[in-house]
């Protein structure tokens, strides 16, 4: 296969995107969204993969390189915002994770991952990555598109419209040697205790209105999966 078509880029799962559900394959739970918060077990029983995107939330011409696959067990590297693992620090490493190869004038790349976390952790992590990328002002380094050396900058905050409970979202500058810069989207959108989150990778001069789109349409697959059986 072209190392091109294989490419692995991080979310910040996450909740770099990366990011996670915390569940598994069994049935699915329902949560209330006004009720009692949910234990880590009481998460671990709700299936969120209907919440990732599929081709056909993408432009045409898009492709899947991982359809739904455990966030813990996924070899795609993260995204360390501003070299600090938030994720990491807040234990926030679990949750299912998609990604998405799309024609190169489109977007080149999306990792979308869709999470669950105990007590106010969501909201802590987003709080958490939003003054991280705010205060960061320097550049880092960490693998990229095709998983080659990369040297990251963030270039300032995204503006989304208001979306579910908590949104944020960077615009990042994505440098390789011997290549064009690119930008890299990072987006969050909370929902109580529940998170989704994606980083797109567009090349320069490209719509970014593409960014919008899709935390539209994620925010949508993730209230539509939490509050309904």
């Amino acid at each position: 296969m072209n190392p091109a078509h294989t490419a692995r880029y991080a979310l910040f799962s996450l909740l770099t995107l990366v990011l996670v559900a915390c569940g598994g394959g069994g049935g699915v739970s329902t949560p209330s969204p006004t009720g009692p918060a949910l234990s880590e077990e009481q998460l671990q029983e709700i299936d969120l993969s209907a919440a990732l995107f599929t081709l056909e939330d993408l432009p045409q011409g898009s492709r899947t390189l991982i359809a739904n696959e455990d966030y813990v067990t996924s070899t795609v590297p993260r995204l360390i915002l501003c070299g600090e693992d938030v994720r990491r620090e807040l234990n926030a490493l679990t949750g299912r994770f998609a990604q998405f190869e799309g024609s190169p004038e489109i977007f080149l790349l999306v990792n979308h991952a869709v999470s669950g976390l105990p007590g106010d952790f969501a909201q802590r992590l987003v709080d958490r990555l939003r003054e991280v990328g705010s205060a960061c002002d320097r550049t880092w380094t960490g693998p990229g598109l095709n998983d080659r050396p990369t040297e990251f900058e963030v270039a300032g905050s995204f503006e989304l419209p208001d979306l579910l409970d908590q949104r944020m979202a960077l615009e990042i500058s994505h440098r390789q040697e011997g290549e064009e810069e690119v930008r890299l989207y990072l987006v969050y959108v909370r929902s109580g205790q529940f998170l989704t989150a994606f980083t797109l990778l567009l090349q320069q001069g490209a719509d970014k209105s593409i960014v919008v789109q899709l935390a539209e349409v994620a925010a949508r697959k993730l209230e539509r999966v939490v509050t309904t059986a």
